[in-house]
């Protein structure tokens, strides 16, 4: 009997130790704020992002989504029903209040409501360093590219087509710099199918892109980011307002580019 009893307090011992190590899974469920300065689908600055177990509200209203460990990472897959798309995420955890959606070079900064900053939260930029970051968003006529091995893009002999270089580095004079990102307010996906982007100018940006469209409609406009071009959309009249749109895009093309712009 006392045998017996050693044994199930033994029992009892282990069970207490291995439980005491045992690290706590994070769990994304519940509701999110974006507070950082990219945006994606709904997750715009300020939005709330909600996870219920199987639904989320991050790339269009009405997501579904798997959220799970790999290895000492954690991984989100987001499927767009209205797309049929599925977008994967990884998630570093920063703490309880805290996550980062890394997708390629951009990252999506989510806290839960009500929670501080994070104590690993970057110092906010000076608007010298936001005013640097923004010229790296640039608009070229796409006729004065030439691509990485600097082949123009027109010449007698030939023609690469701008689906050859999307993506890619493309190489020009800065002096052909007609517009950067310090004439671009923000980006937007717009119409039914989620496939246009509408790009917002400042004041200064709507007047000179006015000029710039006066004299070259017909001609190919290239958005450039980082050296690489996104996209080269024709001018098809000249330009008033303060806002344009870019069509011609796959919901998917069209989140790239506006993600691209509100990098900036």
């Amino acid at each position: 009997m006392r045998l017996k009893l050693l044994n199930i307090l033994t029992l009892c011992c282990l069970l207490v130790l291995c439980g005491c190590g045992r690290e706590e899974e994070f769990a994304i469920e519940g509701k999110w704020k974006n507070v950082g300065e990219y945006t994606f689908g709904q997750a715009q600055e300020g939005a709330i992002i909600a996870f219920d177990g199987i639904k989320c509200n991050l790339y269009s209203p009405s997501d579904t989504y798997a959220f799970y460990k790999d290895g000492d990472s954690y991984t989100l897959e987001c499927t767009s029903l209205n797309f049929s798309e599925t977008m994967t995420f990884h998630v570093e955890v920063v703490d309880a209040d805290h996550i980062n959606l890394h997708r390629g070079d951009h990252v999506l900064e989510l806290q839960r409501p009500g929670s501080g900053s994070s104590k690993t939260a970057e110092k906010a930029l000076t608007e010298e360093e936001k005013k640097t970051k923004k010229q790296a968003l640039q608009l070229v006529m796409y006729k004065n590219l030439a691509d990485e091995n600097g082949t123009p893009v027109y010449s007698d002999s030939i023609d690469i087509g701008e689906s050859d270089l999307r993506g890619k580095m493309v190489i020009y004079n800065e002096d052909d710099v007609l517009l950067d990102g310090t004439s671009v307010e923000r980006a937007a996906i717009v119409g039914e199918k989620e496939n246009l982007v509408n790009i917002y100018f400042t004041p200064d940006g709507a007047e000179e892109y006015a000029k710039i469209t006066a004299v070259s409609i017909g001609e190919q406009i290239a958005v450039i980011s980082d050296g690489k071009l996104i996209c080269a959309p024709t001018i098809h009249s000249e330009f008033t307002g303060s806002m344009c749109t870019i069509e011609g895009f796959t919901p998917a093309d069209a989140q790239n580019v506006a993600d691209a712009l509100n990098s900036f």
